[in-house]
C-alpha cells in the first residue's frame, strides 16, 4: 500500500507548477512584447524612411520651383531681349517700311517698291497675346548679286520683330545696269494682350 504524500510535500508540488506556470506566462509575455517592439520598430523604421522620402520630394520641388534665381533672371533677360527688338509689341508696318527705305537709301539705290499684307495664315493666339505675321514684298532695281544679300541681312537685323527672307528673284535690270531682285519676307510679331485689345 502506498505511503499518501504529506502535506508538506504537496504544498511543495503547488508552488513549484504554479511558479512553472508563472514563468511559463512571463515567458510567453516577454516574447508577445519583444515580437510586438521588433514590429514597432520595423513599422517606425518604414514610417521614417517614408517621411524622409516624402521630406527629400519636398525639397527636390522647392529647389525646381525656386532654383538659384538664374532661370528666373534668363528668362527675364530673353523677354526684355524681345522686347527691345521689336518682336513682342504692337505690329507696326509703318516702322518695317522705314527701315527697308533707310537700308536702301544708305547702299545708293533708288526707293523700292514695297508690299506688305498680313500672311494668309491662322493667327496663333495665346492667352497673353497672339502672334502675328505679314508677308513683305520688296522690289530693289539696279544693285548688285553682293549688294543685295548685304541689303536683306541689314534690312533683316534693323527690322523690328523677326523678319525671314523667303526668296528673291533675280533677273537684269532692263531699264539700267545691275540686277532686279524681287524678295519676299515673313515678318513676325507677338502682340501682347493690352496691345491686341487698344487696336
Amino acid at each position: 500500500m502506498r505511503a499518501m504524500p504529506s502535506v508538506a510535500s504537496l504544498i511543495a508540488r503547488r508552488r513549484v507548477r504554479r511558479a512553472a506556470a508563472v514563468s511559463g506566462a512571463l515567458f510567453l509575455a516577454g516574447a508577445a512584447a519583444m515580437a510586438a517592439g521588433v514590429a514597432l520598430h520595423r513599422q517606425a523604421a518604414q514610417e521614417n524612411a517614408r517621411l524622409q522620402a516624402l521630406a527629400e520630394a519636398s525639397r527636390r520641388e522647392l529647389a525646381a520651383l525656386v532654383g538659384d534665381g538664374t532661370s528666373v533672371t534668363a528668362a527675364l533677360d530673353r523677354y526684355r531681349r524681345l522686347v527691345a527688338s521689336g518682336f513682342v509689341g504692337r505690329a507696326e508696318p509703318v516702322a518695317l517700311l522705314e527701315v527697308v527705305t533707310t537700308a536702301s537709301r544708305l547702299a545708293g539705290l533708288a526707293a523700292p517698291v514695297v508690299e506688305i499684307a498680313a500672311a494668309a495664315q491662322p493667327e496663333d493666339h495665346e492667352e497673353g497675346g497672339r502672334a502675328r505675321a505679314f508677308d513683305l514684298k520688296v522690289a530693289w532695281r539696279g544693285l548688285h548679286e553682293e549688294e543685295l544679300l548685304a541689303l536683306a541681312a541689314q534690312v533683316a537685323q534693323r527690322a523690328p520683330g523677326l523678319l525671314q527672307l523667303r526668296r528673291c528673284l533675280l533677273r537684269r535690270h532692263p531699264e539700267g545696269v545691275g540686277l532686279a531682285a524681287d524678295c519676299e519676307f515673313r515678318w513676325h510679331v507677338f502682340e501682347p494682350a493690352e496691345e491686341s485689345r487698344s487696336r
